[in-house]
């Protein structure tokens, strides 16, 4: 019965870590023409400190999340989901995307990065 609560974890740590990759990339992509000197060596860096930036925040929480075994676990999983604007439906292992494009803020008349999901990313 421990595993029952695992399935309904899973996505929302999914969903979670792909919002967080996703808000990463966009920051980073947003800075990108602010360093016009960085080799491309430099900003595979940027992106490899920001990606253990969100990875080292995330890790305590995912843990915390994975071992919980009550019977609130699917009212804790929709505050987690609702606190960081997850979709309700994550899709297959919550691999959707937490905030649409867009439903994120336009910043100060400046042109938004392109964010591109993980499975997008990694090809």
């Amino acid at each position: 019965a421990a595993w029952l609560g695992s399935l309904e974890v899973l996505p929302t740590v999914a969903a979670l870590r792909a919002h967080a990759l996703e808000i990463a990339d966009q920051v980073v992509h947003e800075n990108a023409g602010k360093w016009e000197s960085a080799s491309t060596r430099d900003l595979e860096r940027v992106d490899a400190v920001a990606r253990a930036i969100v990875n080292r925040l995330l890790h305590d929480p995912t843990v915390r999340m994975k071992e919980l075994r009550d019977d609130r676990v699917h009212a804790r999983m929709a505050l987690v989901r609702d606190l960081f604007g997850l979709a309700e439906d994550e899709g297959s292992l919550g691999l959707g995307a937490g905030a649409e494009e867009s439903e994120l803020p336009a910043s100060s008349g400046e042109q938004l990065a392109e964010v591109r999901r993980l499975r997008q990313r990694r090809r």
